[in-house]
């Protein structure tokens, strides 16, 4: 799979995602968030949950005000966040709403400098932005799902 676009750092934490059942396919909830009205390119904001399409377990994969650089450092929390009722992803190829998922964790180049030694024990949880890449279990179509920054 392939969709990373990248926003500039080089540390890059990328993971295939799947459920404690050993099943890679699920439906991912989430809220829409339109960027583009001419293309209808929607992504999704948080909180994003998905739903293993084996065993229907439910997980919170990013929520904006839980997770990230800004919430972790005590700055609040400045992306976008969904509320009401979550929406389910479509594949916009052919319908599917089944997806097999990576998530990627980017961090910012200077992680390791003085400025973060009194968090040193939690970097992996300062990350600066989160992407979720799906691909259709159908069609194989690839789309970011959601691209949210962080910091």
């Amino acid at each position: 799979m392939s969709g990373f676009d990248g926003h500039g750092e080089e540390l890059n934490a990328i993971f295939k995602l799947q459920c404690n059942c050993g099943n890679p396919v699920f439906t991912v909830h989430g809220h829409a968030w339109r960027r583009d009205e001419e293309k209808e390119d929607a992504v999704f904001v948080g909180p994003i949950k998905l739903e293993c399409a084996e065993c229907s377990r439910m997980e919170t994969a990013f929520d904006a005000e839980q997770h990230g650089y800004d919430v972790e450092l005590g700055h609040g929390c400045y992306s976008v966040s969904g509320e009401g009722e979550a929406a389910i992803s479509g594949c916009s190829s052919c319908g599917s709403t089944e997806f097999r998922v990576l998530a990627r964790f980017e961090y910012a180049d200077d992680m390791f400098s003085d400025y973060f030694a009194d968090v040193a024990d939690r970097l992996q949880d300062i990350f600066t932005w989160f992407t979720l890449v799906g691909e259709c279990a159908n069609c194989n179509e690839q789309w970011n799902i959601a691209d949210i920054e962080c910091a």
